[in-house]
């Protein structure tokens, strides 16, 4: 472990998960993100380095540094609400549904904050089914129309939801049924159908037994 994370004496088995994800992504070291981690709330900072400004002239950093930040914060992010999970309740009212239990956490920031017109970056990292995680996902969507909104919640969680929706619906579901069980279901006394003598019966007859 490298220190990149900062953990709470109460979070100790939190952080020792954090940190085993931490350590799997070299970029972080390059980007010298550090994390620190407060009861359930995680906090990612990227500390200034001269080798991330893209712009000397005004001291801005580089996109693909941003968009790296971005991308490496939601791994990590996702692995902690992954494990803490399974701790306390998450809080998902925009991507609630009756049939497919979902969780995760929204992202939004700003860019373009130099000049008159302010643009956003709306996030959003889940997994599903809570139940039991088989799939995770990132949805980032930029300059979102303020109009409609920008905040994470509100622009990329609805679009997480939908994703996930299409994914779990149009997956085929794969039902396993011992061969011992499914003889009991075929040939069990109560499932037979008698089938009753029409020899010489009208047709008439027929339709009324």
């Amino acid at each position: 472990m490298k220190g990149k994370l900062i953990p709470k004496k109460s979070q100790e088995e939190s952080a020792h998960i954090l940190y085993d994800v931490v350590d799997r992504i070299p970029f972080i070291d390059f980007l010298g993100v550090k994390f620190d981690l407060f009861e359930d709330k995680l906090t990612a900072r990227l500390p200034f380095k001269p080798e991330l400004i893209g712009n000397g002239f005004i001291k801005a950093l580089h996109g693909g540094a941003i968009g790296s930040f971005l991308e490496t914060v939601a791994i990590v992010e996702l692995a902690h609400y992954l494990n803490m999970s399974k701790k306390i309740p998450q809080k998902t009212g925009k991507i609630k549904d009756a049939n497919l239990k979902m969780a995760g956490k929204t992202g939004t920031s700003q860019t373009n904050y130099t000049s008159d017109e302010i643009q956003y970056i709306s996030s959003f990292v889940g997994y599903f089914p809570v139940e039991k995680p088989k799939y995770s996902c990132i949805v980032v969507i930029h300059k979102p129309n303020k109009n409609k909104g920008y905040y994470g919640s509100t622009v990329a969680a609805p679009v997480f939801k939908r994703i996930a929706k299409k994914i779990f619906n149009d997956t085929p579901k794969v039902i396993k049924i011992k061969e011992t069980d499914l003889n009991t279901l075929l040939f069990k006394k109560s499932n037979r159908v008698k089938i009753p003598n029409l020899y010489g019966v009208t047709r008439k007859v027929a339709q009324n037994i």
